[in-house]
C-alpha cells in the first residue's frame, strides 16, 4: 500500500458504510501465514509509512460521521457504541471493543482465545486434526495457558485504557490495586521521556493522557507498560 492506493481504499470503504472498522496493519507470524514470507520485504510499510496511512485514513474517517473509538477502531456518530466510548463505559479486548465491562470470553474452535473470571487465559489448539482427537476423547483442546498475577491485572488495565481512551485514571487504579502508582510505575515513566519532551502524554498526579497529537502513538506508549513485551523479543 502507498497512499494514493490506500487513499482509494478509505474511500471505497466509507462508500460501503459500514458501522465500525478495524483500521490496523497485521504482517503475522509466517508459521501459520506462510505465503507472507513471499512479500519482499522491501514493498512492506515501515513504522513511519503505517502512521502516515493511518493519518490519511483517520483524516477522511473523522470527516465522513465516524469517531475514533480507541487506538485502531473506528464507528458511526449514531453507533450505540460511541456513547459508551464518550462516557468511558466501553471495553477492549483482541477480537475488538464491547460496551461495558465482561468477565468471561469462551471461544470456540481452533486458536480460539478464551479468558475465565478475568484472571485466566487460554488459547485452543491450532490444528485441526488435534482439536477434534482432543474432543473426540473428552479433553478441552487447549494448547497454552496463563493465569494473571497482580502485577498483570493492573497492566492489563493500563494497556486498555491507553489503547481504548488514551489516558490513566491515577486515582482509580491506586484505589483499586492499592499502589503508589508513580513510585510503582517510576522506571515506565522515565522510559517515556521522549513522548513528554514531544508534547504527547501529560503526567500530572490525576492521570497520565495522551495528547491528541500522541495518539496515534499510543500503541508505542501501552508498550512501555507491557512486561511480556521483551521477554518474547
Amino acid at each position: 500500500q502507498n497512499l494514493e492506493n490506500f487513499k482509494e481504499t478509505i474511500k471505497k470503504t466509507i462508500e460501503f458504510s459500514p458501522d465500525r472498522i478495524c483500521l490496523n496493519y497485521l504482517h503475522v507470524s509466517p508459521k501459520f501465514h506462510p505465503h507472507q514470507l513471499k512479500m519482499p520485504k522491501d514493498m512492506l510499510p515501515d513504522e513511519v509509512k503505517r502512521k502516515e496511512l493511518f493519518k490519511l485514513a483517520e483524516e477522511f474517517l473523522l470527516n465522513n460521521n465516524y469517531i475514533r473509538a480507541g487506538y485502531d477502531h473506528f464507528v458511526k456518530n449514531n453507533d450505540y457504541l460511541a456513547e459508551e466510548i464518550k462516557k468511558n463505559q466501553a471495553s477492549w479486548n483482541r477480537l475488538g471493543i464491547v460496551t461495558g465491562k465482561y468477565t468471561n470470553t469462551i471461544g470456540a474452535g481452533v486458536s480460539a482465545t478464551c479468558k475465565i473470571e478475568g484472571k485466566l487465559y487460554y488459547q485452543n489448539c491450532f490444528e485441526n486434526n488435534v482439536y477434534e482427537d482432543r474432543l473426540s476423547k473428552d479433553l478441552l483442546p487447549i494448547t497454552k495457558y496463563h493465569s494473571l498475577s497482580k502485577d498483570d491485572q493492573i497492566r492489563e488495565k493500563i494497556i486498555k485504557d491507553i489503547r481504548l481512551f488514551f489516558s490513566i485514571d491515577k486515582k482509580s487504579i491506586i484505589d483499586e490495586y492499592q499502589i503508589n502508582f508513580d513510585e510503582y510505575f517510576r522506571d515506565e515513566i522515565n522510559s517515556l521521556k521522549l513522548f513528554f519532551d514531544e508534547n504527547l502524554i501529560e503526567n500530572t498526579s490525576e492521570d497520565l493522557k495522551i495528547t491528541k497529537q500522541g495518539e496515534v502513538f499510543s500503541n508505542l506508549i501501552a508498550s512501555k507498560f507491557d512486561n511480556y513485551l521483551n521477554k518474547v523479543n
